[in-house]
């Protein structure tokens, strides 16, 4: 039973120098392939498209490998590491595709789980990449389509498996509701008695 016992205290030191590790190689990998990540439109043959492939990829393998960080108080603090500007107090679960250097979230969201967020698009052969800017107390759904170039105003709700309307070039009016891929505004305070 002796070496239950030590192998048992050996494994919460042990699984915590394996995140910080992992986390911190991410984000040294990251500095090192993509110190800052150009706006706009690059040729998938190139330098800067397959180093943007190989961080997302690494992203991708952190949802597998270091799942307890998603929707911890901690995923705020390394995606700050990572270059992502978020407010305080703002939320964030598991994120399934995201570019981080290209995120800004607004203070007190809350971003739900398996969320698309402003991850960079190919078409053409061409990578286009842009910021996807969420304002203060914004909410987004479940399984929500944020493209990259998106900004959502303050006290937005973005419904689950819903995208953003494409119809407001200075981005998605403040305190606006939208459900559906198309999107549709609900209206506020529906069903409530005047």
């Amino acid at each position: 039973w002796g070496g239950v016992w030590w192998t048992l205290l050996l494994t919460l030191p042990g699984s915590l120098a394996f995140l910080v590790l992992f986390c911190g190689t991410i984000v040294l990998c990251k500095l090192l392939l993509l110190p800052t990540t150009p706006l706009g439109s690059a040729p998938l043959k190139s330098s800067m498209a397959v180093r943007r492939w190989l961080v997302d990829a690494m992203m991708k393998v952190s949802l597998l490998v270091v799942q307890p960080l998603y929707a911890s108080l901690f995923l705020p603090t390394w995606l700050r590491m990572l270059g992502a500007e978020i407010g305080a107090r703002s939320e964030i679960s598991t994120l399934d595709h995201i570019s981080p250097d290209l995120l800004q979230i607004g203070e007190e969201c809350f971003v739900a789980d398996s969320v698309t967020l402003g991850a960079s698009g190919a078409c053409n052969g061409w990578l286009y990449q842009d910021k996807a800017v969420i304002g203060d107390r914004t909410f987004l759904g479940n399984s929500a389509v944020i493209p990259a170039g998106s900004v959502l105003g303050n006290n937005c709700l973005i419904g689950v498996k819903s995208h953003p309307p494409c119809d407001f070039p200075d981005g998605v009016p403040d305190g606006t509701n939208w459900l559906g891929s198309p999107s549709v505004e609900m209206p506020q305070g529906a069903g409530q008695d005047d």
